[in-house]
């Protein structure tokens, strides 16, 4: 018998049907009550398990629902129950060969963009260079320079550039991770250069970056200088931030300096506490502190930056490049970012923010997730708690070892065990109450430095190989399919 689709009664049903398995309140009819073929259930049963409620595709299925029976009804046809699953099933079939050869779709702005980079992303590109690769070059090849550009946001080619929310990186996020349902890749509502990827079910995926580098760069910088000249080295070990403060007493040493280029890096800066400031013979008056006295130097004073790659340590100046690259970022939800960061982003590191989420799945205690967004409290902490809370279930993960393996984090964990290891030292870390991810002496830095640039390159080659591999495989269905057509 065939059943007419009329708005009071079968319209409203063919609702129901997309949204009855979520437990969605029925418009007076039950299911039981149907009379529908199994071959028809079955054919139902298909569909609703591709959407989430309140999803875009429910969405966008509804709105060709309603447009194809008004359309009819203008028409004065008649519209059955079969036609509506034709419609419906045809529009899945579109959706998933669509996703079957891009893994998502973009705005219609960014349609060509998207291709390219996706292009450029399977090819390898990031996997030697880093994020910043996909942005017009600029003149110098120095990691500290590009760094100090990059961190200045005022050179053209990086203005507005956050690179673990680049396309390159959103793009990224959007191929490894197969639980995003029909994602569409967008630009931030009131950025250029900024994406994100707006999930099947309506949620909102940004990126992070796991290790900041600007905090610890300068702490770097303070902990050599204070081995070299201070008289007090040891105060260097005090975990204070560094100071931006620049109009107090001049508190350098006057250690004799026999190295003429000792004597030059000494004079980069000059003692404030435990901390480094800009010398006072400088306009201290031009920068708003340390931070731009040193890359606004960095980018136009060559005798500086000379002196000061002179002074850094290979694993410094190779993590500069590093931290940009694929391997040192996390897909994530609103409310992660910054709120994990704390003071100056000195919490802001990888291990640390793996340290309190492996607690979490251990122990189901909260108190782990309000340690990880120790940035943040009251209603803006119960945000980001919820919103991680609804990524771990949008991407299916119950278990540490499930965040583990999606996030392919498997070279910043102990083999085995699973643990979490310090960047600081290489070793697992014991200490379940509280981690504090700042190194405290030269030697600790070196280990920081060597372990995250050969953690985050292995993570880079795994990351580029488990897109590779899916991208291949999706090749070889699609000439299996198209095989087998032919020969019918």
């Amino acid at each position: 018998m065939e059943r007419h689709i009329l708005r009071k009664f079968y319209f409203p049903y063919a609702i129901d049907f997309i949204k009855k398995w979520k437990g969605v309140k029925n418009f007076g009819c039950s299911w039981d009550g149907f009379k529908g073929t199994e071959e028809n259930r079955a054919e139902l049963e298909e569909i609703k398990a591709l959407m989430p409620e309140n999803s875009s595709l429910h969405k966008e299925i509804l709105q060709l629902i309603s447009r194809e029976v008004l359309k009819g009804k203008k028409k004065n046809e008649t519209i059955g129950y079969d036609t509506l699953v034709q419609w419906i099933l045809g529009f899945i079939v579109e959706i998933d060969q669509n996703l079957a050869k891009n893994r998502m779709r973009a705005s219609l702005e960014i349609e060509t963009e998207l291709v390219r980079i996706k292009e450029d992303i399977l090819q390898g590109k990031f996997l030697n260079e880093n994020y910043l690769a996909q942005f017009p070059p600029v003149a110098s090849t120095s990691p500290v320079r590009r760094f100090a550009l990059y961190k200045l946001d005022e050179d053209e080619a990086f203005k507005g550039v956050d690179c673990d929310v680049s396309l390159a990186a959103i793009v990224t996020y959007a191929l490894m991770h197969e639980w995003l349902i029909y994602p569409t890749i967008q630009k931030q509502k009131g950025y250029a250069r900024k994406y994100e990827i707006k999930n099947g079910s309506g949620t909102i995926y940004k990126g992070d970056t796991m290790t900041s580098a600007e905090i610890f760069f300068k702490k770097y910088l303070t902990c050599l200088w204070f081995a070299k000249f201070a008289s007090d080295a040891s105060g260097v070990s005090d975990t204070s931030d560094v100071s931006d403060t620049s109009d107090v007493s001049d508190a350098s040493d006057d250690s004799d300096v026999s190295d003429a280029s000792d004597k030059e890096f000494q004079s980069l800066f000059e003692r404030h506490g435990n901390a480094i400031k800009v010398p006072d013979d400088k306009d201290s008056k031009r920068y708003g502190g340390l931070k731009d006295y040193l890359y606004d130097q960095i980018i136009s004073n060559e005798e500086f930056l000379e002196i000061i790659e002179g002074r850094i340590s290979k694993e410094a100046r190779a993590f500069l490049d590093n931290y940009h690259k694929p391997g040192n970022m996390i897909i994530c939800p609103k409310k992660f970012n910054k709120e994990r960061a704390g003071y100056q982003a000195r919490y802001d590191t990888v291990d640390r923010m793996l340290w309190a989420i492996y607690n979490y799945f251990q122990t189901k205690e909260k108190q782990y997730l309000e340690k990880l967004f120790r940035k943040v409290e009251g209603n803006d902490l119960e945000t980001s708690i919820k919103n991680f809370e609804k990524w771990m279930d949008e991407a299916n993960i119950t278990k540490w070892s499930d965040f583990v393996g999606d996030n392919l984090l498997d070279d910043f964990v102990e083999k085995g065990t699973q643990i979490p290891i310090s960047m600081k030292t290489g070793k697992p870390i014991e200490d379940s109450e509280d981690y504090d991810p700042m190194p405290k002496s030269l030697d600790e830095f070196e280990k920081f430095f060597s372990n995250l640039n050969q953690k985050i390159k292995a993570r880079t080659k795994r990351i580029y190989t488990e897109i590779k591999d899916d991208d291949e495989k999706k090749e070889d269905y699609k000439l299996t399919n198209e095989s087998e057509n032919h020969c019918e």
